[in-house]
């Protein structure tokens, strides 16, 4: 008589669970800490989340399903109008919204640990994916990138679960991934194209992994099919010239001083990238002795057989291929920013976790150097620090990003960092506008910005149109159209977004003035209406 199979909860386990705890408690303390409103991108998504519940209660959520958000996929938003319904107005939704991607992207880690390295190093590298900078600092955001990192590493996990796609369930389960990582953002193929390739290659029968594979991927179009569907060929259309994001290797798409593949920068910006604003300066120097010491043969002698073959160079081949493939396939997207590398980052960690496995001791002062880092940029502990070679100075405009290398950082681009106390009269603008005014937005900073106007206003139950002016050419035209005006002396934000606010701040001087208010920045924020 055979003995059922019993899930056992093991030792390394607990410890994970423990660590993972740990690091949502810093979270909600830091949010809880924080009194600033959400940047640009993150209330276009909270925006949505707030539409997509208008929805569900007016009961219209399957047939608006597809038309209340065109440029991203829903399913984020659909979690962040659950907890909107649930918990009402919180200052924790992005925690909430943000949980399940932290939570896959630590246990996928952590079980592709175990698949690959010895435990220790596996619980490792489970925590360390949490802790480098980039992942704490958008793990609190309402961002997209951050959930799509977490379905890129079940993703990867399932194709070593599956063994190379010659598990039928777990094959289908890998499809059933793929399905809600393109509901969550579309670029996800991207991500593990080279790790699906890898898998394939290694497959003992090809033919059933291939046939396997192909029923994941119909599942995965199934799934896939209520958003794209009716957006396939909008999205088709604007895809060769679209600035939200094109793969044109004979026509880079360099946007706003990003450098294209003409010269080195383009070419090293994501591999730059990884090492300023995920590892900084401490943990590159680690994960660059750890590959030296992995190519040495003094040290592959003096390894034990258990490390030659738990942590051997091919089963990091499976890490090798997902990095850098990704890193090659994000080389020729545009545009760039750092936090599209997120999907990157539980390979980077399971490879510097993998390095030094065999040393126990080095594996717990490299865990301790991440949490103190991670600590570092999360509270203001110390003053904040920034070291970084070719910066620009008064980057106004964020264009360091296209080329500095970042030795040490607490406050990334101003934006985003240790909680911050930066109050913007929202409120008292929406309270003084009449229910669906008109608005023209001259100010585009991180956290004073049209959308932001928006959320603010939904928030309150109210809403409005507010748009920004400053980049229109043609914003007479527009101009004679707006009910109302917000300005802002002082800095505008952006300049290549903010051209014109001279000129129409001069072409309404005769308007009258409804109201002002003190900015953090010590400016004048100002609501302007037509007579």
């Amino acid at each position: 008589m055979t003995r059922p199979v019993v899930a056992t909860f093991t030792r390394h386990d607990r410890t994970w669970l423990a660590a993972f705890a740990v690091v949502m408690v810093t979270h909600l303390v830091w949010l809880l800490l924080d009194q600033a409103p959400p940047i640009w991108d993150m209330a276009v998504h909270q925006l949505q989340g707030w539409n997509y519940l208008r929805a569900w209660k007016d009961g219209l959520l399957w047939e608006d399903f597809a038309r209340i958000s065109t440029s991203y996929p829903p399913l984020y938003y659909l979690q962040e109008a659950f907890w909107l319904g649930l918990l009402g107005d919180t200052r924790l939704l992005a925690f909430w919204a943000n949980l399940p991607g932290i939570f896959l992207t630590g246990f996928a880690t952590y079980r592709m640990g175990l698949r690959l390295l010895r435990p220790g190093a596996a619980v490792g590298a489970g925590i360390l994916v949490l802790l480098l900078p980039m992942v704490a600092w958008t793990s609190r955001e309402s961002l997209l990138d951050g959930p799509l990192m977490g379905w890129t590493a079940l993703g990867a996990f399932l194709i070593l679960k599956s063994n190379s796609f010659l598990h039928i369930g777990w094959t289908l389960a890998f499809g059933a991934v793929c399905g809600a990582g393109v509901l969550t953002k579309w670029t996800l193929p991207l991500y593990l194209v080279f790790p699906v390739c890898y898998g394939l290659w290694r497959s003992r029968r090809l033919s059933a992994s291939l046939t396997n594979l192909a029923g994941a991927g119909l599942l995965a179009a199934l799934l896939a099919l209520p958003f794209y569907g009716p957006h396939l060929g909008e999205l088709a259309s604007r895809y060769p010239t679209t600035d939200q994001a094109g793969l044109i290797p004979w026509k880079p798409f360099p946007r706003h001083g990003e450098p294209g593949l003409n010269n080195l920068w383009g070419w090293i910006y994501y591999p730059r990238v990884l090492a300023s604003y995920f590892l900084q300066l401490p943990l590159t120097l680690f994960f660059a002795a750890g590959l030296l010491r992995s190519w040495s043969r003094s040290d592959a002698k003096s390894a034990d057989a258990e490390d030659r073959v738990v942590g051997s160079l091919d089963n990091r081949g499976f890490l090798w291929i997902w990095l850098l493939g990704g890193l090659f396939i994000a080389t020729f997207l545009s545009p760039k920013d750092p936090r599209f590398a997120l999907p990157l980052a539980p390979p980077q960690a399971l490879l510097l976790a993998s390095f030094w496995q065999s040393r126990p001791r080095v594996l717990k002062g490299l865990m301790a150097c991440a949490a103190v880092q991670y600590l570092f940029v999360s509270f203001w502990i110390f003053e904040p620090v920034r070291l970084a070679v070719n910066q620009l100075p008064d980057d106004r405009d964020f264009q360091s990003l296209q080329r500095e290398w970042v030795f040490l950082e607490s406050d990334y681009q101003g934006v985003l960092g240790p909680p911050r106390h930066e109050t913007w009269p929202y409120r008292q603008i929406v309270d003084r506008l009449p229910p669906g005014a008109s608005v023209a937005f001259l100010p585009q900073l991180p956290r004073f910005h049209p959308v932001g106007l928006r959320l603010a206003a939904v928030r309150r139950d109210r809403r409005l149109n507010a748009y920004p002016l400053g980049e229109i050419p043609n914003w007479r035209a527009v101009f004679e159209q707006s009910e109302f005006l917000v300005t802002k002396s002082g800095q505008q934000g952006i300049s290549f977004i903010t051209i014109y606010n001279v000129e129409i701040q001069a072409a309404a001087s005769n308007w009258p003035e409804l109201g002002s208010w003190p900015a953090p920045d010590g400016s004048t924020v100002r609501l302007l209406g037509r007579e």
